[in-house]
């Protein structure tokens, strides 16, 4: 499973901002390797986050494309002294790491695309829930991702 932040757009996030034309030029630039299958890619219903989904959908030829309103970003500022499970957008991430990532984390190719926050508490469940295959990242860059590997057999 691949957990990736939309590509770069305008700080401007009260209006669900489009990607930048350097966010979509970075997007595009963007290489996997070959040997690479995704099953399902799933994204944000923030026009950031779609429109990257739908740059890397052309790179994977049969993935299908699910929008989930879950995955948006509702709190994209938040203090570093906060708790995982006190930021606005845990419910939300919780909801979906629950019902999408754990069950299909073994046995699908996934790629989510998503915000910074909602993938940062994903990492924070995944680590809660004994999955330690995946390196750290913060997803302060755009279009940062990490892989996770699954659950311990």
């Amino acid at each position: 499973m691949i957990l990736m932040r939309h590509g770069p757009c305008s700080e401007d996030y009260s209006k669900d901002p489009h990607l930048t034309d350097e966010g979509r030029f970075m997007v595009e630039s963007l290489s996997f390797p070959s040997t690479l299958k995704i099953d399902i890619l799933i994204s944000s219903s923030k026009k950031r986050a779609f429109q990257t989904a739908r740059i890397i959908q052309a790179k994977f030829n049969k993935c299908k494309l699910v929008i989930d309103s879950d995955l948006r970003e509702i709190a994209p500022a938040t203090p570093k002294n906060s708790s995982f499970d006190t930021h606005p957008d845990y419910f939300r991430a919780q909801k979906v790491f629950r019902n999408i990532i754990l069950p299909n984390i073994n046995n699908s190719k996934m790629f989510i695309v998503s915000h910074k926050n909602i993938l940062s508490l994903f990492l924070q469940l995944a680590k809660k829930n004994g999955i330690t295959h995946m390196p750290d990242c913060d997803f302060d860059d755009f279009c940062s991702s990490v892989e996770i590997r699954g659950l311990p057999k």
